[in-house]
């Protein structure tokens, strides 16, 4: 299972219902959770902006969003200014978290990068964006004890969106893949083969090649 085809979870951007009655003219942040909805991130952090410069009641949940936006422009620098502010506004909320961990594992902070998962993790045993996120960073770095901890500890999850399913799966192969490297073949094809009977594609060369 290739890690590099994989991607970090980073925390879905926080969206506050309104109703479809006749409203005043949007906020800035409204406009900037809509531009963000639509993949438009350069307006959205303009939005986003604006909300924080006029200190507004959801300055918080605009850091975070802005936050999102950087990492996704690939901005992690600011990625993980936005998050570092969110958090000290809202200490509790796992989202900026997540997103700051995705930004310090781009710039290769590997450590700082799992710092945050264990506070996530510390204050929500049961996020699994935090769980997964942990697994992938702990392969990524070859620390095999660890990732293999780390993907018991999310599989024992139920997965609860559809984004959440198929990152299960992905866990599925890649702890077989690493049960594979670290000595047991058929422990890793069990897991592999699973994986493959419900959908991943991706595992069905080395099935092919090392579980016959």
């Amino acid at each position: 299972m290739n890690l590099k085809s994989q991607k970090l979870h980073v925390a879905a951007f926080i969206v506050v219902l309104t109703s479809c009655a006749s409203q005043p003219p949007l906020t800035s942040f409204q406009l900037g959770m809509a531009s963000q909805s639509q993949g438009d991130c350069s307006n959205a952090i303009k939005h986003y902006s604006e909300t924080i410069e006029k200190n507004e009641y959801n300055k918080t949940e605009a850091l975070a969003n802005r936050g999102i936006c950087k990492y996704q422009l690939k901005d992690y620098e600011g990625a993980i200014q936005d998050s570092e502010a969110a958090i000290s506004y809202s200490p509790k909320a796992p989202g900026p978290y997540i997103t700051l961990s995705g930004a310090k594992f781009r710039l290769k902070d590997f450590d700082g990068a799992l710092k945050p998962l264990h506070q996530v993790i510390n204050m929500y045993p049961k996020n699994f964006k935090a769980r997964y996120n942990m697994a992938f960073i702990k392969h990524s770095q070859k620390d095999h004890e660890g990732a293999l901890n780390a993907y018991n500890k999310a599989l024992e999850l139920e997965p609860k969106s559809d984004q959440e399913k198929k990152s299960y799966l992905e866990l599925l192969a890649n702890k077989g893949s690493l049960i594979m490297f670290m000595g047991d073949r058929e422990g890793g094809c069990k897991y592999m083969r699973n994986a493959m009977a419900q959908g991943v594609e991706s595992v069905q060369s080395i099935v092919k090649d090392n579980c016959q």
